[in-house]
């Protein structure tokens, strides 16, 4: 039996699972796809239990190889909530990143003033793809799925609290 680390990468089109041996060569992967909701005002969204299904359908069958999974690494899309429940249920689909939803609000709150101050304290320009403001279109347009949000997760955040029922991030 191999000893590997698994690499998951959840991606806007597809996920891809690796298995690679201590010495960096491939023993497994597979990839799977899924659907990313597009339409014509702007909207982009996926939904994150069809990735979760996608993600451990192929994670299945990496796994159903000769191998001993030691540690797991998991990657993902840019910004795109993941709105979760008290009891840790998905709260619809995903606005993604590139999603023009949140610009207005965006418009309305971020006066120069302020868009300076965060982009010399983050190092990034405010944009209407940050999550924050995908967050106060929800609570302005959806304002019932925005009462029930306890935990705002990003993909690769979600796909670890779905393997492993813990809540965590990593620095960037």
């Amino acid at each position: 039996m191999t000893e590997t680390v698994l690499s998951i990468d959840v991606g806007t089109t597809g996920c891809k699972v690796i298995a690679f041996d201590f010495k960096g060569a491939e023993v497994a992967k597979a990839y799977n796809e899924y659907p990313t909701y597009i339409d014509e005002h702007g909207k982009s969204e996926l939904d994150a239990e069809i990735v979760w299904e996608k993600v451990s359908e192929s994670v299945r069958k990496v796994c159903g190889a000769d191998i001993r999974v030691s540690a797991v690494s998991v990657s993902s899309l840019g910004e795109a909530a993941v709105l979760l429940d008290s009891e840790g249920n998905v709260l619809g689909n995903s606005i993604l990143y590139n999603d023009s939803r949140g610009a207005e609000e965006m418009g309305e709150i971020a006066d120069p003033k302020m868009r300076e101050a965060i982009a010399n304290r983050t190092g990034q320009p405010v944009s209407h793809l940050h999550t924050v403001w995908k967050l106060l279109w929800i609570r302005k347009h959806q304002p019932e799925v925005y009462a029930k949000i306890k935990k705002n997760t990003l993909f690769a955040d979600f796909i670890v609290f779905r393997l492993c029922k813990a809540h965590m991030t990593d620095y960037s």
